[in-house]
Formats: structure tokens, sequence, C-alpha cells
């Protein structure tokens, strides 16, 4: 008893705290629910979580197709939806005083007379005259074929060809006649992306029409998907989708990149205002010179735009990413496509270290006499068709090989 007492003396003395807390010790068998979430919880927590990171992601996914899957906009919605005109209003830094070689002339855009250091006469529109049903006979030969039925498409591996479109209009306009028609090629088997100038003016069947007629007509008529269906029903190269510009887009796009090295000829140079040699030249310069038609000929036209489409691939390649990224800006929001841009934007490191060829249809020096002769059609060149297969053949084994 003793003993016991002097214990509980010598045993040490609890706190206030500590006595509050053996107040609450729990009853014998019941179980410790101290922080304790329990699983049914934490799999509720997890499937909204799941849900949220789902809708997050698929709302990016649908922004980025949108951003390069292309519809027609009422002239309303063109306003909210499209980009604005970027770097109109901006003088590239690449042509500070500081930053220019001394071997390049500039072009800059002309900001009080914009036809001041340009011959009008150089320029004229992209219109057709007014003609009647009938076209007029052909004087130089009388024996044009005519009723060659649809050329076969034939596949081509591991190759993706995009139509190019240019049409004559400003603003975020795509319709009208296509003044400018490329074969874009992207030969991953042999890494070569070729650039095939097709005249706008060469006479084709057009499907659902049972005359024929010129080649950019199929743009005005049914727009791009009925020029892609023209263009394999002709020349038998499968088209994987389009891509059209105007020209605003153009002027956007050299901009975008801090313009463009272009070499120009005498004659080039003179119409421009501009110094026979390398010039480097912004989106006014550009659209300029890929326009000028009455010093020379619609070969020399085609040539002139198919170097400015090679320009701009120099220049995104040299710049690097930044530049990389203004040009796939100006283009997701200034171009009509039915593509997905921003698979090719990715992989762009890529595609720019591809050679790069050009050529023309009609080839020009007689080397495509047997495939197509010319007319002139109220002072308008009209190239027939003198052989669809062996045109065919002829763009299928240079996309190829």
């Amino acid at each position: 008893m003793n003993t016991s007492r002097r214990e509980k003396e010598q045993a040490p003395r609890r706190t206030p705290s500590q006595r509050a807390n053996h107040s609450r010790k729990r009853p014998l068998g019941a179980k410790n629910t101290k922080h304790h979430v329990p699983s049914v919880l934490w799999a509720v927590l997890g499937i909204i979580l799941g849900l949220l990171l789902s809708a997050v992601s698929g709302v990016y996914i649908i922004y980025a197709d949108m951003m390069s899957r292309v519809t027609q906009f009422d002239p309303i919605d063109d306003a909210m939806l499209s980009a604005p005109n970027l770097l109109l209003t901006q003088f590239p830094e690449v042509l500070m005083a500081d930053n220019i070689p001394g071997d390049i002339n500039i072009i800059d855009d002309p900001i009080d007379d914009p036809e001041a250091t340009i011959d009008p006469s150089i320029l004229e529109t992209d219109a057709e005259p007014t003609l009647p049903e009938q076209d007029p006979v052909p004087s130089e030969w009388q024996n044009i074929p005519t009723g060659q039925g649809e050329v076969k498409v034939r596949p081509m591996n591991n190759v993706e060809n995009i139509l190019l479109f240019g049409v004559d209009t400003r603003g975020q306009g795509y319709r009208g006649r296509s003044d400018t028609i490329i074969i874009a090629s992207i030969n991953h088997n042999t890494r070569t992306i070729t650039f095939v100038s097709l005249f706008r003016g060469i006479e084709v069947k057009i499907p659902g029409y049972s005359e024929p007629t010129l080649l950019n007509a199929a743009y005005a008529y049914g727009g791009p998907r009925l020029a892609m269906q023209t263009v394999e029903a002709n020349f038998g190269i499968p088209i994987k989708g389009f891509l059209t510009f105007n020209f605003s887009s153009l002027q956007n796009l050299v901009n975008a990149v801090n313009g463009v090295k272009i070499t120009m000829t005498a004659a080039e140079a003179r119409a421009l205002g501009a110094s026979p040699g390398l010039n480097l030249v912004t989106g006014w310069g550009a659209l300029q010179y890929a326009r000028l038609r009455k010093i020379d000929t619609d070969f020399h036209r085609n040539q002139r735009q198919r170097t400015v489409i090679d320009a701009i691939l120099n220049r995104v390649a040299e710049g690097g990413a930044t530049t990389l990224y203004n040009a796939a800006t100006v283009v997701l929001s200034n171009s009509l496509t039915n593509l997905n841009l921003n698979s090719y934007v990715m992989n762009a490191q890529t595609l720019l270290s591809y050679s790069r060829r050009q050529t023309q249809v009609p080839i020009w020096y007689g080397a495509g006499k047997e495939t197509f002769r010319k007319y002139n059609r109220y002072g308008q060149e009209v190239w027939p068709l003198n052989d669809k297969q062996k045109t065919a053949d002829r763009i299928y084994n240079y996309l190829m090989n």
C-alpha cells in the first residue's frame, strides 16, 4: 500500500494537454480513422481529374485543328477569326542600316506613293476578257485532238502533292480565278521538294463541264476542290490537298521573314525601279516582282513566282525558330487550306533540309513541243493538251525520279 502510493508520487506528472489527450483515449476496439481517406473517394477524385485532363487536351486538339482546317467564313466572321495583317506596319529589323550587306540593294514598301517606282503598264489585271461561247479555230494548225478522256491517276508512295493557288484578291478574299497554280511535291523517298508551275492558260477538260476551257477557270467554277479534281483528271497526279494565298497573304509572309533575297535581271530591276543583281525586297516588292508580266513572257513570270517561294523557304531556313514561328503564324491565319498545317510546322526543320528543284508545264525551249502547242485567243495564250498521257508521264517521272 505504501509502496503503491510512493510509486504514484514518484511517477511523472502529466501536463494539462497530456491529461486532455488521455481523457479522449478511444474505447477498446474502436478503429483509428485519423487522417484516413476512403479509397472510394480517391477513385472519384482520380476520375474527375482524368476527365478534366481529357477535356483540356480535347480543347487544345480542336483549337490546333481549327487553326489549319479552313472553311469559308462570312466577311464579319473573317474580321473576328483571322489574325490581323502581321508586320505590315513594322519595318523589318533585318533591314536596319547596320544589318545590310554592302552588295544587297533594298526595295522597301513605298509609303507615300505605291506606284512611284514602278511602271503601271507592266502590271495588267488578271481578269479574263469577255469571250464568246465558241472559241475561234486556231489558225496555226488544224489537228488539235479533242475529247481526250481523263488520265488515270497513279499512286505515288511516300510522296505528298499539294496544290498552291494564288488568287488576284486582297484581304481575306480567296475566290475568283487562280492566277498562280503550282504543284508542290514533297518526295520523302528522295528527300526532295519539287515545284511545278502549271500555266493558267492550259486548255483542260473540267469535270462536270462539257466544253474544254482554261485551267484557271476550274478554281472560279468550283473552288479549290474542283481545281484539284481537274488537275488529277488532266495530269494524273494524286493531290493530297491545297493551300491558297492572295496578294495580302504573300505580302504578309514576306514581311514576316524580314524580306527575301532575289537576284534581278536588268529588265526586272528597271521595271521595279531597283538595281540589277541581288536585292532584298519586302512584301510589296516581292508581290510586284511576282506579277511582272509585259517585260517578257509567261514562262518568265511563272519562274519569278517560284523564285519568290524558294526565297521565302531560304529565309525561313536561315532565320531559325523565331522566323519559322513568324512565318507559320502568317500562313495559319492568312491562307485557305484543307490540310492540317501543324504537322508541317512541327516537321519544318526536316522539310527545310530537303533539296529543292523546279520546272513548269508546258516545258520551254522545245522540250515539250510534242505535248503542247499554243494559239492566241483574243490576245491571250491558250495551250491545248496535244497528248494528255504523254504530259502526265513527263510530270510523273519528274516528280518520282
